[in-house]
């Protein structure tokens, strides 16, 4: 039997083409947009203008689909080993849990996500982001805390240099006694 024909790769195939087509709408519609973003007025000189910021989230946007799309194209051409079909018929290993066994990490994770929008003007965007990421890591099923804490805390960082020093987005500095921990840290970071 030509190898081209089997059932498994047919079926391979057509999973392929279903699994790609949300990539290419997205796709489709952002490079749709990215030519329109190149009609957005040239910045003055020094200064990266206002559609510096659409046509890099395009074009990321572009180049991310197209990488899903040669991934999930090279993924469907490949056979799977008898090994990998033997295996993903065995039951997981007890230390192993599957979105079957937590179906509440989902609501959990929206539950995070309105909590986090309501307590932002609160708590302010450094320590809301903080708290969100770490619980958000924590709910994945990410035991180590110490490293979670460190991730949260570097990601809270790191978006309040970029959105405050970079690109200038005024960020919710938090009700009394959290702002004085955002001032604190816009005067260490040389924010004004």
């Amino acid at each position: 039997m030509d190898r081209a024909h089997t059932p498994l790769q047919r079926a391979s195939r057509s999973f392929a083409v279903a699994a790609i087509a949300p990539y290419v709408a997205i796709l489709a519609l952002c490079a749709f947009l990215l030519y329109s973003a190149f009609g957005i007025a040239p910045a003055p000189e020094g200064q990266l203008g206002a559609g510096f910021w659409p046509k890099t989230v395009l074009i990321l946007a572009v180049l991310t689909c197209a990488f899903e799309i040669a991934e999930t194209l090279r993924k469907a051409r490949t056979e799977p080993a008898a090994e990998e079909l033997d295996s993903a018929e065995t039951p997981e290993s007890p230390g192993e849990t599957s979105a079957e066994a937590r179906p509440w990490v989902p609501c959990l994770g929206i539950a995070l996500t309105i909590a986090y929008v309501l307590l932002f003007s609160e708590l302010g965007y450094f320590l809301a982001t903080i708290l969100f990421v770490f619980a958000f890591i924590c709910c994945g099923g990410y035991r180590r805390r110490a490293v979670a804490g460190g991730i949260a805390l570097v990601a809270s960082l790191a978006f309040v240099f970029i959105f405050m020093k970079i690109v200038y987005v005024s960020l919710p500095m938090g009700a009394e006694p959290f702002v004085h921990v955002s001032a604190y840290l816009m005067a260490l970071m040389g924010i004004k």
